[in-house]
């Protein structure tokens, strides 16, 4: 996180990172000063978007969610799974990630027309879901926010499942 806060601060002030390697420590104790603020003005910001995001649920369903499958989109699915594993990070607690990769989609795609792709990727997506339910885990939504486990169709044939205080083994 630290290098793409860096990299993100040399597009941005073109102060070259690599440069940094001739710093003083004290330099660098102020650089690490200025990029752990950033870091928690970002938090903040993503803190405060959540809130007003479950303070307000058809914001959601515009902003977060994927027309395709009902779900949420790439962005909402992004920025609720990097704040699941800042929490987990911190409190280090298990997190485990699943992705899936619908190869055979381009085929039902170029054959039958995207119509008939994307009901592949809704069924996909309420199989996954109601599969987790049955799992006894809780899937978040629009109508269930308390939900921790994320379910995301996040690229063209792509999914994510993410499962905070999940370790590997029960992840499988």
């Amino acid at each position: 996180r630290v290098a793409s806060v860096l990299k993100d601060h040399e597009r941005l002030s073109g102060v070259d990172v690599n440069s940094l390697v001739h710093s003083t420590n004290e330099e660098l104790l102020r650089l690490l000063e200025v990029v752990l603020a950033a870091e928690k003005a970002q938090a903040s910001l993503v803190k405060d978007l959540l809130q007003s995001f479950q303070r307000d649920g058809r914001k959601l369903k515009k902003a977060w969610r994927c027309d395709v499958t009902g779900g949420l989109n790439k962005t909402g699915y992004l920025t609720l799974a990097n704040a699941a594993f800042d929490r987990a990070s911190s409190t280090e607690t298990p997190f485990s990630l699943i992705i899936l990769d619908l190869n055979f989609l381009k085929a039902v795609n170029d054959n039958l027309g995207e119509k008939y792709g994307d009901v592949v990727l809704k069924l996909v997506h309420d199989v996954a879901v109601t599969e987790l339910q049955r799992a006894g885990l809780s899937v978040y939504s629009a109508d269930n926010k308390e939900g921790n486990v994320l379910v995301s169709k996040y690229g063209g044939d792509e999914y994510g499942v993410c499962l905070p205080g999940m370790t590997l083994e029960r992840a499988a």
